[in-house]
């Protein structure tokens, strides 16, 4: 196509490329390779890339470095809209291991006029708060971060954001359409350190499945609630939890493994009288989970005591109730098989 050809193209043939920030869950932690990454999701079906701050040169200083904008077309301030894009949390000599993250930028394109564009900010805009909660539910799922934040009282979707739109070819730093939405602020909270931090794989990972619009299965769901709860101190709800979590796992065992009419097994399965009773039937028909022994004395007793006596179990006994009951959902929704491959999922 010639010069010619290209200027007499009508505008809306172009495709305007839209970058924009918003506010991150302030407790976001991620290993350095994450750093000044590029990922690919996908909000309301549209195709967007999620870029990460990057380390700035203070790193060399000896000092604490608070991370820059990363690497878009359009320029941001170091603390866009009076926030900071995060800083090296951890480091080994004058290298970043971990790094909090305080916002996100993000980048897509979009074929069509400028009211064309301004719909599909409006519909990422619409959609933002149930991507965010499947971001923070698989991340949870993934890792030690606890994004649900029983402890803090905290989490939620990002708080406010902004968009920037030119045609591909503007030059960066000229001007362009801004688009504003408001949404709740949120005042950022200390948490203790992660042991178990995302790197670029899991980052990755939880970032496509977000994407993808699915939530972890429910067994898994119950078990991130009880994981926040025992790092909150509340052990009496985190052991309810995890017990509900370990039965719905093996209730979906059960109809996955009997041969009889569905309606035959869900009677069935409204006759037991607990935990112990829905390990049995499992067992009756050939199904696999974790020890009967333990689910019934580690889990299934602490549960009945911790609801019908108001029970505050101990820490080490919430734990190994926990650890059962992860036993018990990873039979039913095994952990690595949670997520396909993702390995295209990074930029």
């Amino acid at each position: 196509m010639t010069a010619q050809e290209a200027d007499a193209l009508p505008s809306h043939a172009l495709v305007p490329v839209v970058e924009g920030t918003f506010a991150y869950c302030p407790n976001l932690y991620v290993q350095a390779d994450c750093v000044g990454g590029q990922f690919r999701t996908a909000i309301a079906g549209h195709k967007v890339t999620i870029l990460l701050p990057r380390i700035g040169e203070d790193l060399l200083l000896g000092i604490t470095p608070i991370l820059t904008a990363p690497d878009t077309q359009y320029e941001y301030a170091v603390q866009a809209d009076g926030r900071f894009w995060g800083i090296v949390s951890t480091r080994d000599g004058q290298y970043c291991r971990t790094a909090q993250i305080s916002r996100l930028a993000y980048r897509f394109e979009v074929a069509g006029s400028e009211s064309d564009v301004e719909s599909v900010c409006r519909e990422i805009e619409f959609s933002l708060k149930d991507w965010w909660l499947s971001l923070e539910a698989w991340l949870d799922i993934y890792t030690d971060l606890d994004l649900l934040g029983h402890q803090r009282g905290t989490g939620g979707p990002p708080t406010r954001g902004h968009a920037l739109t030119a045609h591909v070819g503007d030059q960066p730093g000229d001007t362009a359409q801004r688009l504003t939405w408001k949404q709740r602020s949120q005042a950022a909270m200390p948490r203790p350190r992660a042991v178990n931090i995302p790197d670029s794989a899991v980052l990755a990972r939880c970032l496509h499945l977000a994407g993808s619009g699915s939530l972890p299965p429910q067994g898994w769901l119950y078990l991130r609630e009880a994981r926040s709860w025992l790092k909150a101190g509340q052990t009496r709800r985190a052991v309810i939890d995890a017990c509900t979590g370990a039965e719905i796992s093996l209730s979906y065992q059960v109809r996955q493994h009997a041969k009889a009419d569905p309606v035959v097994v869900d009677q069935l399965l409204e006759q037991c009288k607990g935990i112990a009773d829905v390990v049995k039937v499992l067992t009756r028909i050939g199904g696999v989970t974790a020890s009967r022994n333990s689910i019934t004395t580690k889990l299934a007793d602490v549960r009945n005591k911790a609801v019908h006596a108001g029970w505050e179990p101990d820490v080490e006994t919430a734990e190994q109730a926990l650890a059962v009951a992860t036993a018990v959902v990873d039979h039913a929704w095994p952990h690595a098989a949670l997520c396909p491959d993702t390995s295209a999922a990074t930029v």
